[in-house]
């Protein structure tokens, strides 16, 4: 009995030697080997519940060799109150929904990348057009012949009291370029 018992002693006589009872052997906060393969995890983040109007954005990490994830993303791109982050059935294009519209990225190389190039903007063929109020909700994809189409479920009732609950469809293109509007 006297060697767990020691043990537990001399761990707590550990903890209480370091700065600020932190560990030196454990990290303080998520820390990540340098990676070498190409795992990249994305993160739609919004500055808080409900609906904001201010804040929020699609971050990429790329995962260290370890499994663990950096403190800071490579990259963020700031989307008003971002919600939804969904990959292409067949593209490596990512789409963001944020509380107005919708975003294309191109990530062959795991970094997102705005389909317009390294300028974001907020138009064709990067983005819809804002839908103020339209707060989707949820993304899905189907096929229709030749032609993906995306789906957004918009709650509605969000900036605006015009908009209720319905179910947009967007065409995309041959690289998964977003069009202004929905076509149905």
């Amino acid at each position: 009995t006297r060697g767990p018992l020691l043990a537990i002693l001399l761990s707590c006589l550990a903890l209480q030697a370091c700065p600020n009872g932190q560990s030196r052997v454990i990290p303080p906060a998520p820390t990540a080997a340098p990676g070498s393969g190409a795992t990249w995890f994305y993160v739609a983040e919004s500055n808080g519940p409900g609906l904001e109007t201010f804040g929020g954005a699609l971050s990429a990490y790329r995962v260290g060799d370890d499994g663990l994830l950096p403190a800071d993303p490579v990259v963020s791109f700031p989307i008003v109150g971002a919600r939804r982050v969904v990959m292409h059935p067949e593209l490596p294009v990512l789409y963001v929904a944020g509380a107005n519209q919708v975003f294309a990225f191109d990530v062959t190389d795991g970094e997102p990348v705005s389909l317009c190039g390294p300028n974001v903007t907020l138009a064709p063929p990067c983005a819809t057009d804002p839908a103020f109020g339209s707060n989707p909700l949820d993304i899905t994809f189907a096929k229709s012949r030749d032609t993906w189409f995306l789906y957004l479920t918009e709650g509605g009732a969000g900036q605006s009291t015009n908009y209720i609950t319905r179910l947009a469809a967007f065409p995309l293109g041959d690289r998964g370029e977003l069009p202004g509007q929905a076509t149905s």
